[in-house]
């Protein structure tokens, strides 16, 4: 509860990019490590990752929501929430984490 009310909070503060972290390790961290962490946590509980029983978390969909997405899917899946990220931050190299100099 604390979790989702602390997201809420910064949504409707007057600087809500502090979510653009959040955004990144939640999601394109899961596109990635995600898919590791499923066939272990599948091995470890004897489920079948293909039924989706118990690792469901990590079954993204292709980008047209008509499949369970594939590599090559999350790769596009990153590479178009990466450009909105950076059309979201503008010039601001603050929010992108970059240093001067």
């Amino acid at each position: 509860m604390e979790y989702t009310t602390h997201l809420q909070a910064l949504s409707d503060s007057a600087d809500p990019s502090l979510l653009l972290a959040h955004a990144y390790v939640r999601y394109v961290g899961d596109l990635s490590g995600g898919q590791v962490i499923r066939r272990h946590v599948a091995k470890a509980y004897g489920t079948d990752v293909a039924s989706g029983e118990g690792v469901r978390f990590y079954d993204f969909k292709s980008l047209d929501n008509t499949r369970s997405g594939t590599i090559g899917d999350f790769k596009k899946i990153k590479e178009w929430f990466r450009a909105g990220m950076n059309s979201g931050t503008g010039d601001n190299e603050k929010l992108k984490g970059k240093r001067a100099g």
